[in-house]
């Protein structure tokens, strides 16, 4: 193997991807039954598994990637997919039966091989559900299963909802339920969700205009973990080895690296990287602490966590001084919290504590563990899911 440096943040070659195969593996086999929702933190290693899964399908199968940060309606969403399975069809040797008698009634037109509406026509109303339900017929022409990676989900139906209102957004969602449950589509059509936050919250907001969640119903939850501790363990040895760092006890202080930032690969290469344009290229017990405080303190933010405080204020609307209550004292806490110590702190944050308080807070902490702030163990009580984010709120907050 090549020699591995550290480089946090970047597009990693498939070779540098540690630990990751046995999930891929149990991705893979849940997508031959059913759709998945692949839940994962920003920077635990989602993209990546995406990376090694879309180049190294299974015989069988093809991988439709697409990002959906910039996808602003449900139009541009299924022109988005559409484009992206033109590449395909050439590689099948199919045309597109049912996308070009679409395109027909309207007088498409072909531009470099994709066919457009006519210049300056207006879309007609219901044209993206008949373009995607059209795109995902001619899919049975295939003798491939199609994998399409949506990736950033929630951000795509945020901004359907603020452009095109919340109706739209579910009807998104319920479009593409129904496109995997229909008998001829279903067939060959697999989607893989993943959104780094807000799914819970959006699902909610729509729920409290009357929609349901039947768009993601059916689906199977997997969640994305920090790497096993070998593998964890072995980054680290590879990094340290392929920056040439020092130390009395070079495995101690991978152990040590890895322990500390809970084995997630994005933050062992951050702290090596720290270590590698240190002084000396030390790595000795203290300079690993140093180097792990400096990157916690940092107003940079090159670890990335601040987007945990500041998506309390979009996501918890008038519960916020709550949450953050409950937060602050999980982080403040040496010991691991038990309910009624978190009900006392958030009670005192509302003006006038609602008659179903007990329930609210409940509610509150169940969509803290599903945004990945907080877990909670078999006796009920409650810890930070990830320990160097424990350690940032403590400094972010002066706790």
């Amino acid at each position: 193997m090549p020699i591995l440096r550290a480089k946090p943040g970047a597009v990693l070659n498939l070779d540098e991807i540690y630990g990751r195969d046995e999930l891929i593996k149990t991705i893979w086999d849940t997508l031959d039954l059913q759709s998945v929702r692949l839940e994962a933190e920003k920077r635990i290693g989602k993209s990546s598994i995406l990376q090694k899964m879309a180049a190294m399908p299974p015989a069988g199968w093809a991988v439709v990637s697409l990002s959906l940060l910039k996808v602003h309606s449900a139009e541009e969403f299924a022109d988005a997919i559409y484009q992206e399975l033109v590449p395909l069809y050439g590689r099948w040797k199919l045309g597109f039966v049912k996308v070009g008698e679409f395109f027909k009634q309207f007088k498409g037109v072909e531009v470099g091989g994709i066919l457009k509406l006519p210049l300056g026509e207006q879309a007609p109303p219901g044209y993206w559900k008949k373009l995607l339900q059209a795109t995902v017929e001619d899919l049975v022409l295939s003798k491939e299963k199609i994998a399409f990676f949506f990736d950033e989900v929630t951000l795509m139906l945020q901004n359907i909802a603020q452009r095109q209102g919340e109706a739209r957004a579910m009807e998104v969602l319920d479009m593409l339920s129904n496109l995997r449950k229909d008998p001829t589509t279903g067939k060959t059509f697999r989607m893989v969700l993943t959104g780094s936050i807000g799914m819970p919250h959006v699902l909610q907001s729509l729920k409290e205009k009357g929609h349901t969640d039947q768009g993601v119903s059916g689906m199977i939850p997997i969640d994305v973990p920090p790497l096993a501790d070998q593998h964890a363990l072995q980054l680290a040895r590879d990094l340290i080895s392929g920056e040439n760092l020092v130390a009395a006890a070079p495995d101690a202080a991978a152990k040590q690296i890895a322990n500390t930032v809970g084995n997630i690969p994005f933050y062992i290469h951050w702290v090596v990287r720290t270590l590698a344009d240190g002084p000396g290229r030390s790595m000795e017990q203290t300079d690993i602490e140093r180097a792990v405080k400096k990157l916690l303190s940092s107003t940079a933010d090159p670890l990335e966590l601040r987007h945990f405080r500041t998506r309390i204020d979009h996501y918890y609307g008038e519960n916020k001084a709550a949450v953050l209550a409950i937060l602050d004292r999980v982080a403040s806490n040496e010991e691991l919290s038990i309910f009624p110590d978190l009900l006392k702190r958030a009670k005192v944050k509302f003006k006038i504590p609602p008659d179903d308080i007990d329930e609210r807070v409940r509610d509150m902490l169940r969509l803290l563990m599903m945004d990945h702030y907080l877990l909670r163990n078999d006796e009920g009580k409650y810890s930070f899911r990830y320990p160097l984010l424990k350690q940032w709120w403590r400094i972010e907050r002066d706790l």
